[in-house]
């Protein structure tokens, strides 16, 4: 069974095990890179991916509801830089989803600061 705690070495292990079965001889530093260390807040990056699931059901009434999310995410912990990409995603979606809301310069500028900012934390 696989549950969010244990989601990052789970995903350790599969790739040393493709890793093995292709007969692939990986170093430490590329299997880390593979891998990555993941989110240290685990919850925010379960609340991450929920949200990133609403936004692509493109359900307009839900989007306000990822938004919130988004932001919690961002007031909990600053420093995850998907959910300020996200931010930035929606900002600049929402008015394909939501009729009647519209694009405007406060918005726009709003995203390209979520996406700065996410591009700080994280380059990648």
């Amino acid at each position: 069974e696989l549950n969010v705690a244990q989601w990052f070495d789970a995903q350790q292990a599969v790739v040393k095990r493709l890793a093995t079965a292709l007969n692939v001889q990986m170093s430490a530093g590329r299997l880390e890179a593979a891998t990555g260390d993941g989110p240290t807040d685990l919850t925010a990056y379960d609340l991450w991916l929920r949200g990133q699931a609403i936004l692509r059901s493109f359900n307009g009434s839900d989007y306000r509801d990822a938004r919130e999310a988004m932001l919690r995410i961002v007031e909990q912990a600053p420093g995850f830089a998907p959910a300020l990409s996200s931010l930035s995603q929606i900002n600049n979606s929402i008015h394909i989803a939501v009729p009647g809301v519209y694009l405007d310069r406060r918005t726009s500028e709003e995203s390209l600061g979520f996406a700065r900012r996410a591009a700080r934390l994280d380059p990648m």
